[in-house]
């Protein structure tokens, strides 16, 4: 007999981690997560959150980690408002 665990996001079943070898296989019950069904994990625990990261994804936020993950943004310079390092011009400014 196996062990495993079920593995619930915000109280949707997606799936269970089984213990194989020294890991836990993730197996994927719901489509929103089949991008790592088959995958191992350390622990159940770990299944869930990479499961949960997954889930979320999928709920429309694609593209973008929650702000924990999210990669630090450096300042800008002083003066450079546009991002671009050049000032900006209006149509009047030209003559």
């Amino acid at each position: 007999m196996h062990t495993s665990r079920p593995i619930e996001v915000q109280g949707r079943f997606v799936g269970v981690a089984v213990a194989h070898a020294a890991a836990w296989r993730f197996i994927a019950t719901d489509p929103a997560v089949e991008d790592i069904d088959g995958a191992t994990f350390q622990s159940p625990a770990e299944a869930l959150r990479i499961a949960g990261l997954v889930l979320n994804r999928s709920r429309g936020s694609a593209g973008k980690p929650p702000p924990s993950l999210q990669p630090s943004r450096k300042p800008r310079a002083s003066g450079d408002e546009s991002g671009r390092g050049e000032a900006s011009h209006s149509a009047t400014d030209r003559t």
